[in-house]
């Protein structure tokens, strides 16, 4: 099941959607912390693939796996999940890590764009994070003691 891991099953779940593996390979302990920090050829983390693909079963068990803030984890270009997500319109997978990483939104990629800069014009995806940055700023007093939205 290690060799399994290892040869990229857990990727191939994660941006198909495959809840089912994702609990297998999570449930036989075969997600150790060090497995889940690989990254593919870009850079892209496991949290990139499964938020292109909307998978938030994956996303939950990351959550669950590790002690960091994965969603905030950047690739070559310097873009975390939420960046991923938006430019693949996937706006529930947005609103998932909005409500589980504060701040993400503010989070710049290297070219200076924010995840909402990724999202087609005029779509569902943009309107959402556009009103999801408002209330953040709007209801920033509301975060933890030390919390910064801006990183």
């Amino acid at each position: 099941l290690a060799e399994a891991a290892a040869k990229g099953h857990l990727w191939r779940a994660a941006s198909r959607g495959e809840q089912r593996d994702i609990e297998f390979l999570e449930n036989v302990e075969v997600l150790q912390e060090g497995s889940l920090s690989v990254r593919g050829p870009q850079g892209e983390s496991l949290a990139h693939v499964a938020a292109k693909a909307g998978c938030l079963s994956c996303l939950s068990m990351l959550q669950r796996v590790h002690t960091a803030d994965v969603f905030k984890w950047k690739d070559n270009e310097g873009c975390t999940a939420a960046h991923a997500a938006a430019s693949n319109l996937q706006t529930d997978t947005v609103w998932y890590l909005v409500g589980r990483s504060p701040g993400i939104l503010q989070i710049r990629d290297s070219c200076g764009k924010l995840p909402v800069d990724h999202a087609p014009p005029d779509s569902c995806c943009k309107e959402f994070i556009l009103g999801a940055m408002k209330a953040e700023r709007h209801y920033s007093h509301l975060l933890p003691s030390g919390a910064d939205i801006d990183k």
